[in-house]
């Protein structure tokens, strides 16, 4: 076969071919034959529509077919030939980036001086593409092209020239082929970003009314203390549900000062990242903050008769309210709208008739909604 890499107006695929390349081979020392070149093996076969210039014959990866006639000198005798199929191939050149342009490498650093010692090929996966083997390619790093022509290149370990930013030129070497493709690559030192840890505090009583853990949380009073210092002007603070999408900057939350978390159980992490959008590569850090929404107790009390020896009035038998929380909360009771002083259990004996009510709080802090008041009343024996 003849092969060529697809060097010319790439990646179209189409190269030019010198067919007349393959001669030596099919001659084989002999120089007597009569060579012709035909797009199909029937024109071959009938020696009709030969190429008219198989020295720049253009082509994609397919074949041609060659006539191979013997040359006896008299026209008059009968022409012995044998059809060669000459397969060509265009081999592509190895992809760079995407769309041939690849991704910067950048450094962010705070207080930068503006210059880095890169270690240059640990951006092979944003010069070849993630899902490519390193292994079949070679790769080497030029000053620019003069450097490239001189075979001058760059160490693996390099501190750029120019302050801030550099462009320098990726030679790309498919091994298997021996395709080559070059691409400029942007050297980058800007100004990092700083995500500060904050201390400001998402832990919400349930009082919206539902009591599911779902709360609305404005999720901006972390801003000022995420980034410190640095000028909002020139740094973007962004919301996500996922590390991953922080990182991607990916589905941000949109509107963070009324975010409604919608996880069970109720706690959940928002992470926050601060850009630095002054910088090309837009440096970038992440922090966290955590969400905690607490459910609010919920007593449920019964009210009930109590039996009272109407002689002596000594109480025979009183209603047990029990609230169905254990003794994890603190409690208020209250007889007609009024505290019970020392009821403080998950429990009360009422011996008293009238309207009773009680409010639970649990160890967070959070306090039950008021609830219907229940009736105690009194009878006598039977």
């Amino acid at each position: 076969p003849l092969v060529l890499c697809d060097d010319n107006n790439s990646p179209d695929a189409v190269e030019v071919f010198d067919l007349t390349d393959a001669e030596a081979d099919i001659r084989n020392n002999d120089n007597t034959t009569l060579i012709s070149y035909y797009e199909s093996q029937e024109d071959a076969e009938q020696g009709i529509n030969p190429i008219a210039d198989p020295s720049a014959y253009q082509s994609g990866s397919g074949s041609v077919w060659v006539r191979v006639a013997a040359n006896t000198g008299n026209p008059n005798d009968t022409v012995c030939y044998q059809i060669v199929e000459l397969e060509l191939i265009v081999n592509p050149l190895p992809a760079l980036g995407q769309n041939g342009i690849i991704a910067p490498n950048a450094y962010c650093e705070e207080n930068t001086d503006g210059f880095h010692t890169f270690i240059l090929n640990e951006h092979t996966p944003a010069i070849l593409g993630e899902n490519v083997d390193p292994e079949d390619y070679t790769i080497r790093f030029y000053l620019d092209q003069a450097a490239l022509d001189a075979g001058t290149a760059l160490p693996n370990q390099y501190t750029n020239q120019v302050q801030g930013h550099q462009v320098i030129l990726v030679w790309v070497r498919h091994d298997a082929t021996g395709c080559i493709n070059t691409a400029s690559l942007d050297l980058y030192v800007e100004e990092a970003a700083t995500a500060n840890p904050t201390t400001q505090v998402f832990d919400e009583c349930d009082y919206d009314g539902t009591n599911d853990g779902i709360y609305e949380f404005d999720l901006t009073l972390a801003q000022a203390e995420v980034l410190g210092g640095q000028n909002p002007a020139d740094y973007s603070v962004t919301y996500y549900r996922t590390e991953a999408d922080a990182i991607n900057d990916e589905n941000q939350i949109p509107n963070p000062s009324a975010y409604t978390n919608d996880q069970s159980p109720v706690d959940e992490t928002i992470w926050i990242r601060v850009t630095n959008i002054t910088t090309i590569s837009g440096c970038y850090d992440l922090t966290t903050v955590n969400l905690h929404v607490e459910i609010i107790p919920e007593p449920v009390i019964q009210g009930g008769i109590i039996c009272v020896d109407y002689d002596t009035q000594e109480v025979l038998n009183p209603v047990v309210m029990d609230t169905g929380l254990d003794n994890t909360h603190t409690f208020v009771w209250y007889l007609n709208g009024q505290v019970i002083p020392g009821a403080t259990e998950a429990v009360y004996v009422a011996e008293a008739v009238g309207s009773y009510s009680v409010e639970a709080t649990n160890a967070a802090g959070c306090t039950s909604f008021p609830i219907d008041p229940v009736t105690v009343t009194q009878s006598g024996p039977a």
